[in-house]
């Protein structure tokens, strides 16, 4: 919950929160924006309650027709919307509504009416506007009557004038194109008001807010007062108010003034989901704010309301007893998506009100690839290019350059949405979108086990990386997905027979390769011999060995045919193979790298020998154990080369060929607690001097770490050794949420805490469901991991394999 109140005052980090600045308020410290005012930092231009007659105070300095606006007196006109006006008596834009529309003027020859302003415009000889245009005066001609309409307007047939997109109530004013009514009036009829601490971060109880009918305002009003003392540290006041919404719920929300300088407001998400929610106001703009949201994914959201110098970070602690505010919540009608056609060139427009920004394309096919970008000049928001599959399926959002597939609908709806935006300039964006072509494609067909090699080659120097994803066509099935450079290939063994097909796709957006070319070789694995296994259980060493030193690649299969074990095996090289069954087993091998009619490799020779597994250790799991860690370690004074086998009833459940060696003291790690019982553990060697009563094993279950609070930081030492002491933690959530785990590397460098440093999630049952790839040595390393509810998860930090040196490594792990 702590990340929401991170969010809402994360510039205050930035500009430096100390209690040397808290203090400072109140005392002649006062941020910028601010002045010291009885003793407290209050904002400029703000009125003293004091002194109502004071000459310095903009409120008795305005003359008539102005209104203060941040402190300044400005013509009250200035704040209002197209095709509104100022009202001195009521002092509020009175909008012009379509009931009783502009009477436009009659235009004599040589003239043409102007739409924007009601005047006869003298046009050049002969220009005459037809059907569907209207004359443009700063154009100084005929353009289509969509083009020709000031911003905030709409081309009338009937009048021939620009009249407002809205229809707004007399009384209300026009705030970011979004009618609002006067301010005190909507404060005074307010549905909820925000009383106390409402902030959950600070054990506060949000506000809730009801959505009521499409067109309805739900009204919420309080007061952003003196920063209060919380666990003896001063805290912005912050007001919080909650609703729930679904995917594709379009609102209108405003905050205005009613003693506040500056209202500012940020839509967060309440909890951490799939595609959350993160939405300021427009910063640096007008006194009063609005804007329009689209709600991603069913949930809560929240609605923050605060000072704008606290959330543009140019002020510390600020609030005073009269800083009210009224804001309004509205759900809106789902508005139609605008098409647009990206064979015909790139989408254009202004960020703003998103109904404006809303489009659809069937420019694609589904399942296509596609690459789109935007730009926005100048460059003052945070944009976030909104991609749905409909107009309640959201995909993703796009900040600057991304690829995304086509969904089965063969649409895609776009909103050039924004999280941050500052100025009173318009801001153009230019969308372009195309379906990407495979830099190469290719196929094969997989029959009687045959084994696939596909490598990659071309001449584009620092472009040689590209993504291979090779297919099952009879169940469309990605059976492999990664990168694949030039100096190595992809070695496919134990794909069922049928159908492929290959697609080699740009590694990064923008990336062409012209003379991209891949190569897939089949090869038929060749029979050397067969082996059965005397018992289920039994421990087959697999040594290969030829004159000619060959490595080749070892393929066992069972008497049904299914791979069991494969490895790249050098000459004298071992597999060390748990059996889980004792049909007969058949050893086959490829020779990667050669043609197929050279993969032969004369007088090469497989033997197996049955190792005896020795009984060292019980291990029982009891019930409260289920989900526990399993550590078993072993010392000895013995050189000999170790393997491990964990049994349940004559049951394979682990099997590790190199438990360890050389005399060392290792611990292997793993989950092999899965369910309540009793467990046999043993080691094996090969090694003819082997004496298992040399070794001293010893099993230990243990908890990991559970973590309960998602905002804290969690830190301390791990090791990048498999098999030495690492870091655990659980996870298990009553709600499905999707985190950002992030790894950081806090060492220092030294050998005490340079490792090798990786994230990895399991499963309780020891399933690896995610993994960091590469390892980090220093910086940091994020996975995006959805917990499902009320399923358990553990959390390794440390490394699945060992290196010749160990060393420990700082980390720290947060979640977001």
């Amino acid at each position: 919950m702590r990340r929401i109140w991170y969010l809402v005052v994360g510039f205050l980090v930035l500009f430096g929160t100390s209690l040397m600045a808290l203090t400072g308020c109140g005392g002649t410290d006062c941020g910028e924006g601010t002045v010291e005012q009885d003793g407290e930092c209050v904002a400029e231009g703000a009125p003293d309650p004091d002194d109502p007659d004071d000459p310095d105070d903009p409120d008795e300095q305005c003359e008539s027709g102005q209104v203060v606006d941040n402190g300044d007196c400005v013509d009250g006109d200035t704040l209002c919307g197209a095709n509104t006006e100022y009202d001195a008596d009521s002092g509020v834009c009175v909008g012009t509504s379509d009931e009783d529309p502009v009477e436009p003027v009659e235009c004599g020859p040589g003239t043409e009416l102007g739409p924007n302003d009601n005047e006869c415009i003298a046009v050049p000889s002969g220009e005459s506007c037809g059907e569907n245009t209207a004359f443009s005066e700063e154009l100084e001609q005929c353009v289509p009557t969509s083009d020709v309409c000031n911003d905030g307007t709409r081309y009338d047939e009937d009048s021939g004038l620009c009249v407002s997109d809205l229809s707004c109530q007399e009384g209300d004013v026009v705030i970011d194109g979004i009618c609002v009514g006067a301010a005190h009036e909507l404060a005074a009829n307010a549905d909820v008001e925000a009383d106390g601490n409402t902030n959950p971060s600070l054990d506060g109880t949000p506000v809730n807010l009801e959505v009521k009918d499409e067109g309805e305002q739900t009204v919420f009003t309080g007061t952003i007062g003196e920063p209060q003392e919380y666990d003896d540290v001063f805290e912005q006041t912050v007001d919080f108010f909650r609703f729930d919404a679904n995917a594709g719920d379009w609102f209108e929300i405003s905050v205005q003034s009613t003693g506040i300088p500056n209202p500012a407001f940020m839509v967060v998400s309440e909890d951490d989901g799939e595609h959350e929610l993160d939405h300021m106001s427009p910063v640096g703009t007008t006194r009063d704010k609005a804007r329009q949201i689209v709600v991603p994914e069913d949930g809560s959201y929240f609605i923050t309301v605060l000072p704008e110098s606290v959330i543009s970070g140019s002020s510390n602690l600020i609030g005073a007893d009269d800083w009210s505010y009224v804001g309004t919540l509205e759900k809106m009608e789902t508005p139609d998506a605008t098409e647009h056609d990206f064979d015909g060139g790139s989408l254009e427009g202004t960020l703003g009100r998103l109904d404006d920004n809303f489009f659809y394309t069937d420019a694609f096919e589904a399942g296509d690839q596609v690459e789109i970008g935007w730009d926005v000049t100048p460059g003052s928001a945070d944009v976030n290019l909104q991609v749905w599959a409909s107009p309640t399926e959201y995909l993703e959002s796009v900040r600057g350059t991304g690829f995304l597939e086509v969904p089965e609908s063969g649409q895609l709806y776009i909103i050039a949405d924004w999280t941050f935006m500052t100025g009173n300039f318009d801001l153009n964006y230019v969308i372009a979108a195309e379906a990407l072509q495979p830099l190469a494609t290719d196929s094969f067909t997989i029959d009687d086990g045959q084994a696939v090699e596909i490598s990659q080659s071309n001449s584009n120097f620092g472009s040689s990386t590209i993504q291979l994803e090779v297919v099952d066509d009879d169940t469309d099935e990605v059976v492999h997905s990664g990168s694949l450079a030039t100096s190595v290939s992809y070695k496919g063994v134990g794909l069922a027979d049928g159908d492929y097909s290959v697609y080699a796709w740009p590694n990064s957006p923008g990336q062409t390769i012209d003379d991209l070319e891949l190569t897939v070789t089949l090869l038929s694995p060749i029979e050397a011999t067969t082996f059965t296994p005397p018992e289920a259980g039994a421990i087959a060493a697999i040594t290969q060995e030829n004159p000619t030193t060959s490595t080749v690649h070892a393929i066992i299969t069972n008497a049904d045919g299914d791979l069991v074990a494969d490895e790249s095996l050098s000459t004298f090289g071992t597999i060390y193979y748990g059996a889980e069954d004792d049909s007969e087993h058949t050893i086959s091998y490829v020779n990667f790298g050669q043609e197929p009619g050279e993969q032969e490799v004369d007088d090469l020779e497989f033997s197996v020998d049955f190792l005896e597994a020795f009984e060292v250790a019980d291990l029982s799991v009891g019930a409260d154990d289920v989900g526990d860690i399993v550590e078993i370690s072993q010392t000895s004074d013995d050189n000999s080369s170790v393997g491990l086998m964990v049994t349940a009833d004559g049951e394979q459940i682990f099997f590790d060929e190199s438990f360890g060696t050389q005399g060392t003291t290792t611990g292997l790690v793993r989950y092999i607690g899965i369910e309540e019982g009793e467990y046999s553990v043993s080691i094996f060697s090969a090694d003819e001097e082997f004496d298992p009563n040399d070794f001293e094993v010893m099993v230990d279950v243990f908890s990991p770490t559970p973590i309960t609070d998602f905002d804290a930081v969690q830190s301390g030492i791990s090791n990048d050794s498999n098999h030495v002491e690492q870091s655990f933690y659980s996870v298990e959530l009553s709600e499905t949420t999707t985190y950002d785990v992030t790894l950081t590397h806090a060492g220092d460098g030294t050998d005490e805490s340079s490792g090798w440093a990786r994230l990895m999630i399991y499963g309780v049952g020891g399933e690896q469901l995610e993994r960091t790839h590469p390892h980090i040595v220093g910086g940091s390393t994020t996975v995006t991991f959805e917990f499902e509810a009320d399923t358990p998860y553990i959390i390794r930090i440390g490394n699945d394999e060992t290196f010749g040196a160990v060393f420990d490594f700082d980390y720290e792990l947060s979640f977001e």
